[in-house]
């Protein structure tokens, strides 16, 4: 299981959530993650230009998990694989 201040140099496996106006489910979907994450894990959350709070709930785990769960934020829309590689 990863502790609140785990880093990794070694990242085995990249969760990529690409996501809009989600922050409602995302919380969840975070835990869960976190819950079974190892050292070997990244999670990457993609974004794509969101009015709710789906940045605030990303940047929140971020805090906690550094090296673990990262934000890309777009400003506009774009696809969904273009957006998640550039958030990688």
């Amino acid at each position: 299981m990863l502790s609140s201040s785990s880093q990794s140099n070694t990242i085995k496996l990249s969760v990529c959530i690409s996501t809009v106006n989600r922050a409602a489910f995302l919380g969840a979907t975070l835990e869960n993650l976190v819950a079974q994450a190892t050292e070997e894990l990244e999670i990457v959350v993609s974004d794509n230009a969101s009015t709710d709070e789906t940045g605030k709930v990303v940047a929140e785990y971020a805090l906690r998990f550094p090296g673990c769960v990262t934000l890309g934020k777009r400003q506009t829309t774009v696809w969904t694989v273009i957006s998640i590689a550039r958030s990688l």
